[in-house]
């Protein structure tokens, strides 16, 4: 069984990702997000992180095959900024595949506010 990191070393810090919020006037015509339309989202914090998949399960709905996979985001702890699970998390991997997580829990593994893990979920199709 995988353990929540309690300490990170700046060489694990590898992956640069953006922490979103909704823009203050942002809604689709039917009064919603589109996790996929980027201008409906602002950039409340850049920084380095460790990207790592954590689990992945595939479920059929509406006659259809949908895949779901939880990642940790480990960051070092931001003194001025706390995400929420209102936040999503872009990232841009190794081939230029833009990606998009949506935060379910920010986790504090050793209470000392050193690092926080993003328990996240990737949105399907994460790919504009």
């Amino acid at each position: 069984m995988k353990r929540l990191p309690t300490s990170i070393s700046s060489g694990a810090l590898r992956h640069r990702i953006q922490i979103v919020a909704p823009a203050p006037t942002a809604q689709d015509a039917s009064g919603g997000l589109s996790p996929q339309d980027r201008s409906q989202w602002s950039v409340v914090r850049e920084c380095w992180a460790n990207v790592e998949a954590w689990s992945g399960e595939a479920q059929l709905a509406a006659n259809q095959f949908v895949s779901t996979a939880t990642h940790w985001i480990t960051i070092r702890h931001p003194r001025d900024f706390s995400p929420t699970s209102q936040n999503k998390v872009w990232f841009q991997d190794f081939t230029g595949r833009n990606r998009t997580f949506q935060i379910e829990a920010v986790l504090n593994p050793t209470e000392t506010s050193k690092l926080l893990v993003l328990v996240c979920i990737e949105v399907n199709d994460s790919s504009n």
